[in-house]
């Protein structure tokens, strides 16, 4: 498998939870991991690049130099995520490998079904296995089903800390307006983000439009 590593805490917790889990049940998987480095100022890659060394983990560093990609970019988050998907898919076609493991959570779906609503005019969002390139990849997030809440909490337990400076464009980003306002609607009702994401789970077809 191959683990997308941005140097977040959410992608450093996710690395760590599948090294231990292959060491303590002897699962023999191989863990490649990748980190595509935007180019953003105040990015240090030698932090992430000595993250790994540490820990023994085959790695590849891509320079993707999304920074001058999107400056006159309006939907930044877009072009660079998607940048930064195609750069993984050419490191797992180089080592022959098919699962690309992120690091999505439970709160980053309820938020990409808002943007995907307000932004897009449609129904969607991240899916616990997604086929990538008809099949031929799958996008693999094993963090699904866990808030942020509880990932930092597992990160404070490791003693993992962030590597990555933050996105320069992050806030005045679509995102970060969906997570402002549901962190507003969450100070009185404190299940927004789970209410949002059982909501997959619990339709109502007689009340939605064919």
């Amino acid at each position: 498998m191959l683990v997308g590593v941005s140097g977040g805490i959410d992608s450093l917790t996710l690395f760590h939870l599948l090294r231990v889990y292959n060491t303590r049940y002897r699962t023999g998987r191989q863990i490649n991991a990748a980190y595509i480095d935007p180019c953003f100022p105040q990015q240090d890659r030698r932090k992430i690049q000595e993250f790994f060394v540490k820990t023994g983990a085959d790695h590849r560093i891509v320079r993707a130099n999304n920074y001058r990609r999107i400056t006159k970019t309006r939907n930044k988050c877009y072009v660079c995520a998607r940048e930064r998907h195609r750069r993984l898919i050419e490191v797992a076609e180089e080592l022959n490998i098919f699962h690309i493991v992120l690091a999505h959570h439970r709160d980053d779906v309820a938020e990409t079904l808002l943007l995907n609503m307000f932004y897009a005019g449609r129904m969607s969002t991240l899916v616990p296995k997604q086929p990538v390139l008809q099949g031929r990849f799958y996008y693999i997030r094993p963090m699904y089903y866990l808030s942020k809440a509880e990932i930092a909490a597992i990160a404070r337990a490791s003693g993992l800390t962030p590597l990555a400076g933050a996105c320069p464009y992050y806030e005045n980003s679509r995102r970060k307006t969906i997570r402002t306002i549901l962190d507003q609607l969450g100070k009185k009702n404190p299940d927004i983000y789970p209410n949002i994401f059982h909501s997959f789970f619990n339709m109502r077809r007689d009340y939605v439009p064919s």
